[in-house]
């Protein structure tokens, strides 16, 4: 009995497949699933794996004092543009708390206490 690789099994028409690429693409479905599987558990707590991120950036980086909005940014990898609308959902429902920083265009960010409690429930 002849087996089959991963690539093969999923369709593709490939006579010798090499590790490498199996193990890539092994690792990106696995991942899309994982990704899939995470985003379903954390649905009825009306967070995306995303969101989840940001909270545990923001408790377990910042801390009791926070993070500036850019420093989440840096922390995510993610444009500080692409920051403040997540961080006005977070605020809307109460997790997150958006204050002043040092200067008029910068906001501390910290965790409060109903997402913390959110966190300890997830």
């Amino acid at each position: 009995m002849k087996t089959r690789s991963f690539l093969q099994g999923l369709g593709y028409p490939i006579e010798k497949p090499n590790m490498g690429t199996e193990a890539l693409y092994g690792l990106v479905w696995i991942a899309e699933r994982a990704q899939a599987e995470a985003a379903r558990a954390l649905r009825p707590f009306g967070l995306t794996p995303g969101t989840l991120n940001y909270l545990m950036v923001v408790k377990h980086i910042g801390g009791e004092e926070g993070l500036l909005q850019g420093e989440i940014a840096e922390r995510m990898l993610i444009k500080k543009e692409n920051v403040t609308r997540t961080l006005k959902a977070l605020e809307a429902r109460k997790w997150i708390a958006r204050r002043p920083g040092a200067d008029r265009r910068s906001r501390q960010i910290t965790i409060t206490s109903a997402g913390d409690q959110l966190l300890t429930k997830v």
